[in-house]
């Protein structure tokens, strides 16, 4: 089982807390490689990970993001390249044909063997949906029945990037659309690979923090979006996840890592960054304004209610259509 990290030094400490969730809960795989994206974390940092490794009996290396991103000549507009680092994988890792990237802010709650056993045939990607709006993925050339994959938890067939050249497909559509990318690789990879190329992954490996504030018919309202998937896989998802995934959620304003924070799976980060390599490591400030957590309790305090069908429109129709038109201005 080959599973990929990509950290920045400040973000290795969730790195870490990640890879304790993931070989806790995964002590019965015969072979697990572990490959972190190196994007110039410290010694320190570089240490505390690969004891966390030797601890489980596992294998760690460290690829230097500089070593096969740098070079790539693609007009970024305001991006970094590092930003972009999954895309490139295929090149960095040959000695590969398969990997499962695991992004940093998350805790793996139970095993992964149903995600590396996956027969990937002839797929590139494979991946649990996201619930974004129609209009978003007309945006990006997808139908409102096609596949949307959030990117934070992917089995990548690298031999099949390889095959049909995609870094290079990635690379032209960066280029071409840099100054609209709304959600930056995610929106790559999604509008690149065929949906024929794509296999669905239960939402249970992947349960992104906005099933945890909203009902399902809340949520359903607030991404505007016709086919979505099942209350049932929202349900599974929310109540007995496999990957708990903390991304940003305008409700909450922060992440588990940050003091303060209330995420309903926030006890999950807790147990683990307990007995990692970082459990000595304070909680980061809560460093936002004072407006942007004014912002954020008047949000809280608006019944879901009422909030869903407004952030919906301004998130699931204004944006969308003002994007749009900026491509043809």
């Amino acid at each position: 089982m080959n599973i990929v990290y990509s950290s920045s030094d400040a973000y290795s400490l969730l790195a870490g807390i990640s890879l304790t969730s993931l070989l806790e809960n995964n002590k019965d795989v015969d072979n697990i490689n572990i490959i972190i994206i190196d994007n110039e974390i410290s010694e320190d940092n570089k240490l505390r990970l690969i004891k966390t490794a030797e601890k489980y009996n596992r294998n760690l290396k460290f690829v230097p993001l500089g070593g096969f991103l740098r070079n790539t000549n693609i007009n970024l507009q305001k991006w970094d390249i590092s930003t972009f680092g999954r895309l490139f994988e295929a090149s960095a890792l040959q000695e590969h044909e398969k990997v499962i990237h695991i992004d940093c802010d998350t805790i793996v709650n139970g095993p992964l063997k149903y995600l590396w056993d996956i027969d990937m045939g002839c797929a590139v990607i494979a991946g649990a949906p996201d619930c974004l709006s129609d209009n978003y993925k007309l945006n990006i050339g997808l139908k409102p029945a096609d596949k949307y994959f959030n990117a934070g938890i992917l089995v990548i067939n690298l031999v099949r990037i390889r095959e049909l050249h995609l870094e290079k497909v990635f690379s032209n559509y960066i280029e071409k659309n840099s100054k609209f990318l709304t959600y930056v690789d995610q929106e790559v990879l999604n509008a690149c690979i065929r949906d024929e190329e794509k296999i669905e992954l239960p939402l249970i490996y992947n349960s992104y923090s906005i099933l945890h504030y909203l009902e399902y018919k809340q949520l359903k309202v607030l991404r505007h979006v016709r086919n979505m998937f099942s209350e049932d896989a929202y349900l599974k998802a929310r109540n007995n996840p496999v990957i708990v995934h903390y991304t940003g959620c305008f409700i909450e304003g922060t992440r588990p890592w940050i003091e303060g924070d209330d995420h309903p799976r926030k006890y999950l980060f807790d147990k683990y960054k307990n007995i990692s390599e970082w459990k000595d490591v304070p909680k980061w400030k809560d460093n936002r304004t004072i407006s942007s957590k004014f912002i954020c309790w008047l949000i809280k305090s608006i019944p879901k209610l009422i909030l869903a069908p407004i952030v919906g429109y301004i998130h699931g129709v204004y944006i969308p259509s003002r994007n749009q038109k900026r491509k043809y201005v």
